[in-house]
C-alpha cells in the first residue's frame, strides 16, 4: 500500500470533530479560545494531511483529551 492510499484509509476511519461548544463547555472556556487552540492544532497536524477539516478534526479530539496538548508537544519537540 502506498503512502497516500494508507493516509485516505486512516482520514476515512475518522471519528466526527468533537465540536467546539463542547470542548468549550468541558473546559469552561470560550468558543473564542478554543478556535485558536484548533488553529494552532490543525497547524501541527498538516504535517500529516493535506486536508484542512481533517487536521481540524484531529487536532479537536487531541485537544478534548489534553486542552494544552499542542503546547506539551512543542515543548516536548524542543
Amino acid at each position: 500500500m502506498k503512502f497516500d492510499e494508507l493516509i485516505l484509509l486512516i482520514e476515512s476511519t475518522l471519528k466526527p470533530a468533537i465540536s467546539k461548544e463542547r470542548i468549550a463547555k468541558k473546559y469552561k472556556i470560550s468558543v473564542k479560545e478554543v478556535e485558536a487552540l484548533l488553529k494552532v492544532g490543525a497547524k501541527v497536524e498538516k504535517e500529516h494531511t493535506k486536508d484542512r477539516s481533517t487536521a481540524e478534526t484531529i487536532a479537536s479530539h487531541h485537544i478534548y483529551e489534553v486542552k494544552d496538548y499542542y503546547q506539551k508537544l512543542k515543548k516536548a519537540k524542543l
